[in-house]
């Protein structure tokens, strides 16, 4: 069985999803998610200045690019993301020193 993705999991897909404009509805098949939970991440997103819409379609701002990029990092660090499942890590949960602006 195909371990749960976790929401940073998430959150790097989708904004993968928008380094190009990308509508909505491809942003949720592609993702593999729910129209509700589609709605909850894109809000997320927005708020957190990782991706907004513009004029239909959804593209990722350059601080959501930097998310990416450090998501991306963390998952050489540990492998690929069927080693992250096994050592149960979050993002959230690493003792990283910097932020993204």
């Amino acid at each position: 069985m195909k371990p749960n993705r976790s929401r940073e999991q998430i959150i790097a897909e989708m904004l993968e999803l928008v380094t190009e404009p990308s509508k909505q509805t491809a942003i949720m098949f592609r993702a593999n998610l729910s129209y509700t939970q589609l709605k909850s991440y894109l809000s997320f997103l927005s708020e957190k200045q990782l991706a907004t819409q513009k004029e239909g379609m959804w593209v990722a701002t350059e601080k959501g690019r930097k998310y990416l990029a450090a998501y991306s990092a963390v998952r050489k660090i540990f492998g690929d993301e069927q080693a992250l499942h096994k050592q149960e890590l979050s993002l959230n949960s690493l003792p990283l020193t910097w932020s993204i602006h």
